[in-house]
């Protein structure tokens, strides 16, 4: 799945979700061009990712940044993303950080899960 945020036909910013597992997806590459950072197109992107893939059944999200993004790191840990261990075939590296995010599906209850 891939999003891209467009004005007057110019690309702004993209981002991508890959399977990573039953019910698990894994955040590929979101990119906002410079010119359109601060104003708020990277939440953007990533909230409409996520309502995707919770409409898509997925229940956690996944993503590897590295430890050199600040900005990147920022938006993900303020959107509720906590740093984990690697995933996938990923495996530690130091300049590698992974995060994950339990998503919570439209309308349930802790009940219920």
């Amino acid at each position: 799945m891939f999003f891209a945020a467009r004005r007057e036909g110019k690309l702004l910013g993209s981002i991508a979700l890959r399977p990573a597992g039953p019910r698990h997806g894994e955040i590929k590459r979101l990119f906002v061009r410079e010119a359109a950072r601060g104003f708020g197109l990277g939440r953007k992107l990533l909230t409409t990712l996520e309502d995707e893939a919770r409409r898509r059944g997925l229940d956690c999200l996944s993503l590897e940044t590295g430890i050199r993004q600040p900005e990147a790191i920022r938006l993900y840990r303020s959107s509720g993303y906590q740093d984990c261990g690697p995933f996938g075939a990923y495996r530690l590296d130091p300049l590698s950080l992974f995060m994950t995010k339990r998503l919570r599906l439209e309308g349930a209850t802790e009940a219920l899960r």
